[in-house]
């Protein structure tokens, strides 16, 4: 009578494991986690420069634990003026995603205010850059 009232136990624990399990892997891992760990990684893209939608891209970009940014669709460009970039990075702050690009003589930054934040979602707008007026980017990231 004890082994059988230890192996039911041993059961219970054992499914009660199992439907645990099942439970977290419909979570999605983000619940509570803050942007500046959620953007890690590569997303889909797609961005609207200027207010009358005259230029659009899409492609994808990487966001890296040590800050950088790789970008192989060239979304942020591979010169400032007449100067090769050098180097793309990143901060997340709050609500903030600030971008940099890095030339050998400026450094030219922009920040964008978060519109939607979502696990697999986020919308960054604004970026406002007083050498372009009617500048205004809005990016989407899509995993």
């Amino acid at each position: 009578m004890n082994n059988l009232l230890t192996d039911i136990l041993l059961v219970t624990v054992v499914l009660l494991a199992s439907c645990k399990n099942d439970i977290n892997s419909l979570q999605t891992g983000c619940t509570g986690l803050e942007p500046s760990k959620n953007i890690l990684g590569t997303w889909q893209y797609t961005s609207r420069f200027t207010s009358n939608k005259r230029h659009q891209f899409s492609g994808t970009i990487s966001f890296n634990r040590d800050s950088s940014i790789s970008d192989p669709d060239s979304l942020l460009g591979f010169s400032y003026g007449l100067m090769p970039v050098i180097k793309k990075y990143y901060n997340v702050t709050d609500d903030m995603l600030k971008i940099y690009q890095v030339t050998k003589i400026d450094t030219l930054l922009m920040e964008g205010k978060m519109e939607l934040y979502e696990c697999n979602k986020m919308i960054y707008s604004g970026w406002p850059n007083s050498s372009i007026p009617d500048y205004n980017l809005k990016l989407t990231l899509t995993r």
